[in-house]
């Protein structure tokens, strides 16, 4: 899974990066390293400092928060999915703690090099905040109805 045709075939089967073009794929894809990871791996951790999208190639990660009864789930992910975003957009410290639940392949992209391919490929700038503005929208209807 290391070469980039196969980078890119997994990126295409994300929603976020589904309507990308072919270009703005492999772009994508010389960027992204592939990590393996067992079970149990806490891939990022609330309140730590983070500069790392992940997308979930294969396996499920659990999304987790601390809360005054201890770790509360908010979400699993499965391959197609991905979390760490913000990190790519904003300095604050991560808002949950990401762990493996069963072994799993990541895409990871850092912040930095994202940023770069970002100013050079404007449809990925709008695809990523298009996709964000749905979660966003989604999250707060969630708790709009929960409440």
């Amino acid at each position: 899974m290391n070469g980039t045709l196969d980078k890119v075939l997994a990126l295409k089967k994300v929603k976020t990066f589904s309507g990308l073009l072919f270009e703005d794929l492999v772009a994508l894809a010389r960027i992204a390293l592939v990590r393996e990871m067992p079970t149990g791996t806490v891939v990022i951790r609330e309140g730590d400092r983070g500069a790392t999208l992940y997308v979930v190639l294969s396996g499920e990660v659990e999304v987790l928060q601390e809360s005054a009864d201890g770790l509360t789930q908010l979400a699993k992910i499965g391959a197609g999915g991905y979390f760490g975003e913000l990190s790519i957009f904003d300095d604050q410290p991560r808002s949950a703690t990401v762990k493996v639940r069963s072994d799993a392949v990541l895409l990871q992209i850092q912040k930095q090099q994202f940023h770069g391919l970002l100013a050079m490929r404007l449809n990925l700038s709008f695809e990523m905040l298009r996709t964000f503005a749905e979660r966003f929208r989604k999250a707060s209807k969630e708790s709009h109805e929960n409440t």
